[in-house]
Protein backbone atom coordinates (compact mmCIF):
# COMPACT_ATOMS: atom_id res chain seq x y z
CA UNK A 1 0.00 0.00 0.00
CA UNK A 2 1.21 3.54 -1.19
CA UNK A 3 2.02 6.37 1.95
CA UNK A 4 0.23 9.59 1.27
CA UNK A 5 3.61 10.99 0.57
CA UNK A 6 4.03 8.46 -2.79
CA UNK A 7 0.48 8.84 -3.48
CA UNK A 8 0.90 12.49 -3.74
CA UNK A 9 4.33 11.90 -5.89
CA UNK A 10 2.46 9.43 -8.08
CA UNK A 11 -0.77 12.24 -8.70
CA UNK A 12 1.52 15.17 -8.96
CA UNK A 13 3.96 12.88 -11.60
CA UNK A 14 1.19 13.08 -13.70
CA UNK A 15 0.73 16.63 -13.83
CA UNK A 16 4.28 16.69 -14.26
CA UNK A 17 5.31 18.50 -10.60
CA UNK A 18 8.20 16.98 -9.04
CA UNK A 19 8.54 17.06 -5.13
CA UNK A 20 11.81 18.35 -3.91
CA UNK A 21 13.37 17.84 -6.75
CA UNK A 22 17.50 18.40 -7.37
CA UNK A 23 18.52 21.83 -7.89
CA UNK A 24 19.75 20.85 -11.55
CA UNK A 25 15.77 19.14 -12.02
CA UNK A 26 13.78 21.76 -10.62
CA UNK A 27 11.42 23.90 -12.27
CA UNK A 28 9.88 27.21 -11.33
CA UNK A 29 6.06 24.89 -10.72
CA UNK A 30 7.91 22.34 -8.89
CA UNK A 31 7.42 21.97 -4.67
CA UNK A 32 9.60 22.14 -1.98
CA UNK A 33 8.32 20.58 0.98
CA UNK A 34 9.26 21.92 4.57
CA UNK A 35 6.75 19.63 6.66
CA UNK A 36 5.85 16.33 6.22
CA UNK A 37 2.70 16.89 7.68
CA UNK A 38 1.66 18.69 4.22
CA UNK A 39 0.66 15.09 2.93
CA UNK A 40 -2.45 13.97 5.24
CA UNK A 41 -3.39 17.96 5.69
CA UNK A 42 -3.84 17.94 1.97
CA UNK A 43 -5.48 14.25 1.54
CA UNK A 44 -7.91 15.34 4.29
CA UNK A 45 -8.53 18.77 3.24
CA UNK A 46 -8.13 18.37 -0.53
CA UNK A 47 -7.89 22.62 -2.21
CA UNK A 48 -8.09 24.35 1.32
CA UNK A 49 -5.76 22.21 3.16
CA UNK A 50 -3.20 22.78 -0.09
CA UNK A 51 -4.22 26.55 0.35
CA UNK A 52 -3.78 26.60 3.99
CA UNK A 53 -0.28 24.54 3.89
CA UNK A 54 1.06 27.28 1.76
CA UNK A 55 -0.03 30.33 3.67
CA UNK A 56 1.44 28.54 6.52
CA UNK A 57 4.92 27.87 4.57
CA UNK A 58 4.77 24.37 4.82
CA UNK A 59 5.63 23.87 0.62
CA UNK A 60 7.11 26.57 -1.37
CA UNK A 61 6.77 27.03 -5.26
CA UNK A 62 8.58 29.45 -7.39
CA UNK A 63 5.47 29.85 -9.79
CA UNK A 64 2.04 29.63 -8.08
CA UNK A 65 0.12 30.48 -10.90
CA UNK A 66 2.20 27.93 -13.14
CA UNK A 67 1.31 25.10 -10.39
CA UNK A 68 -1.90 25.86 -9.92
CA UNK A 69 -2.36 25.56 -13.92
CA UNK A 70 -1.04 22.34 -13.90
CA UNK A 71 -3.02 20.65 -11.25
CA UNK A 72 -6.18 22.05 -13.09
CA UNK A 73 -5.49 21.22 -16.69
CA UNK A 74 -3.95 17.64 -15.25
CA UNK A 75 -7.52 17.44 -13.26
CA UNK A 76 -6.11 16.47 -10.06
CA UNK A 77 -8.72 18.12 -8.06
CA UNK A 78 -11.29 15.76 -9.66
CA UNK A 79 -8.70 12.85 -8.93
CA UNK A 80 -8.62 13.48 -5.03
CA UNK A 81 -11.34 12.57 -2.95
CA UNK A 82 -11.29 13.38 0.79
CA UNK A 83 -13.96 12.82 3.15
CA UNK A 84 -15.13 15.95 3.58
CA UNK A 85 -15.78 16.01 -0.25
CA UNK A 86 -17.73 12.21 -0.15
CA UNK A 87 -19.90 13.65 2.98
CA UNK A 88 -20.77 16.78 1.05
CA UNK A 89 -21.53 14.73 -2.04
CA UNK A 90 -24.00 12.37 -0.08
CA UNK A 91 -25.38 14.76 1.75
CA UNK A 92 -26.63 16.60 -1.22
CA UNK A 93 -28.02 13.43 -2.91
CA UNK A 94 -29.64 12.36 -0.05
CA UNK A 95 -30.70 15.78 1.84
CA UNK A 96 -31.27 17.80 -1.11
CA UNK A 97 -34.48 20.04 -0.18
CA UNK A 98 -34.86 21.51 -3.63
CA UNK A 99 -38.03 21.07 -5.47
CA UNK A 100 -40.37 23.15 -7.49
CA UNK A 101 -42.67 23.06 -4.38
CA UNK A 102 -39.91 23.89 -2.03
CA UNK A 103 -38.95 26.72 -4.58
CA UNK A 104 -42.47 28.21 -4.30
CA UNK A 105 -42.39 27.93 -0.79
CA UNK A 106 -39.11 30.13 -0.54
CA UNK A 107 -40.49 32.80 -3.14
CA UNK A 108 -43.70 33.38 -1.35
CA UNK A 109 -41.19 33.73 2.07
CA UNK A 110 -39.11 36.12 0.46
CA UNK A 111 -40.49 38.63 -2.00
CA UNK A 112 -44.24 38.31 -0.97
CA UNK A 113 -43.01 40.78 1.97
CA UNK A 114 -44.72 43.99 0.53
CA UNK A 115 -43.06 46.98 -0.24
CA UNK A 116 -43.21 49.50 2.79
CA UNK A 117 -40.09 50.39 3.05
CA UNK A 118 -40.98 53.94 4.70
CA UNK A 119 -42.04 52.79 8.03
CA UNK A 120 -39.33 53.43 11.03
CA UNK A 121 -37.81 50.87 13.37
CA UNK A 122 -39.44 50.30 16.53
Amino acid sequence: MLSLKQKAQELLKSADIKINPSKKEHRPFDIQVHNEKIYSRVFSQGSLGLGEAYMDNWLDVEKLDEFIAKILSSKLDKKVKTLPTLILFLKSKVLNLQSKYRAFEVGEKHYNVGNDVTSSPP
